[in-house]
């Protein structure tokens, strides 16, 4: 077990440096930026994936060709926003490490993860009447790691001014933190 735990110590300690380095940098912004991120609620518009046809998708498969179509469109719009901010592009974040400020568009999400939160987060009693498969908008994703909370706002400045972009969720993590960040 201890060859488990360490490694996870290890981990939980430098997510909480990292935090707590983000939160200084935080309190280093002048007011009016701190006021504008706080500003930028966690919000959730109603929406389904669909498909190139604008088709609501019903089913992985469905889903999964959608995502298959989009993704060297949606990776061109992403590597668009990083070159402004001045960010690489890196294949993956190495493990036990602190990534440095860089963009990474991962692989697909797995269709059995995707499966899973279908049926998790938007089946059943939680579903608004839509197929739950098509309210899992993270199939095809990005990853912007940034070196302050003043690059954050310029990126969500960029993707706001994009005419092709829309965002469908946020989540603001100065309001409501995880124990990553």
């Amino acid at each position: 077990a201890k060859h488990v735990v360490e490694p996870l110590l290890e981990d939980t300690n430098r997510i909480m440096e990292h935090r707590g380095r983000m939160e200084t940098a935080f309190k280093r912004l002048p007011a009016d930026q701190r006021a504008e991120l706080l500003a930028v609620a966690d919000e959730e518009r109603d929406k389904h994936q669909s498909d190139q046809n604008g088709v609501v998708v019903y089913t992985v498969g469905d889903l999964y060709d959608a995502a298959k179509a989009i993704k060297p469109v949606f990776d061109a719009k992403m590597r668009a926003l990083a070159a402004p901010l001045g960010l690489r592009e890196v294949a993956a974040i190495a493990p036990n490490t602190t990534p440095s400020p860089a963009l990474v568009l991962p692989d697909l999400k797995p269709m059995a993860r995707a499966a899973d939160k279908a049926m998790g987060d938007y089946g059943g009693a939680n579903s608004d009447g839509g197929p739950p498969v098509s309210r899992v908008l993270d199939v095809v994703r990005a990853c912007f790691i940034l070196p302050n909370p003043a690059a954050l706002l310029r990126l969500i400045e960029l993707v706001r001014a994009h005419p092709d972009l829309l965002i469908v969720r946020l989540k603001n993590r100065f309001i409501t933190p995880t124990a990553t960040g």
